[in-house]
């Protein structure tokens, strides 16, 4: 939908649908909106984005700046304090939650947890726990393992054969970053 300017300059479109709406919109506002839109044909205003139904001039005119109608704008702004859905349920807004779903990419898990369970064979032949690494070990360590891994990749990126391949590299590169931030954020927490 492309809004349209009246002679103010105003943009503004009508929600064709229940009077309950026309109660949030103030009277006056509607008032102008209809004067300035009486060159305004009723079908020129488009659909709302969201839910598709026509919008209309002048009873809601502010809505049509957003192209939606009262009752998604209204969604809308309620879903900046929570999250309203079809079937009567509400949770809170998760706008400033992490996503962890949307940070992290299930090959890339995938493919570590291959890397993981190749390395869980200790050189004393005993089978170590997926989380034993969360024992502890010491920054360093995880420094200068991870500077090994480092040194692989960039031999790999210049065309050259590392110790185990790309592929052991970037696993070690992770498991290494990861430990030593577990480290860090550990020393940080004073919470038992």
């Amino acid at each position: 939908m492309s809004n349209r300017a009246g002679s103010m300059g105003a943009t503004y479109g009508t929600y064709t649908g229940p009077a309950e709406f026309i109660g949030s919109v103030c009277e006056d506002a509607a008032q102008v909106a209809s004067e300035q839109s009486d060159a305004v044909e009723d079908d020129d205003w488009g659909n709302c984005t969201d839910c598709g139904v026509q919008l209309t001039r002048a009873t809601a005119w502010l809505y049509a700046a957003q192209d939606v109608c009262p009752i998604c704008y209204n969604k809308r702004e309620a879903n900046q304090r929570g999250r309203y859905f079809d079937t009567g349920a509400y949770r809170d807004s998760d706008s400033d939650k992490p996503d962890y779903a949307g940070f992290q990419s299930s090959i890339v898990n995938r493919a570590f947890g291959e890397y993981m369970q190749r390395h869980r064979l200790q050189s004393d032949g005993q089978m170590r726990g997926s989380d034993n690494w969360k024992r502890g070990i010491p920054k360093d360590e995880y420094f200068r393992s991870f500077k090994r891994h480092a040194e692989d990749l960039f031999l790999e990126w210049e065309g050259y054969d590392s110790r185990d391949g790309l592929d052991e590299a970037l696993g070690g590169l992770m498991f290494n970053l990861q430990g030593f931030w577990m480290e860090l954020l550990r020393e940080r927490d004073t919470t038992p």
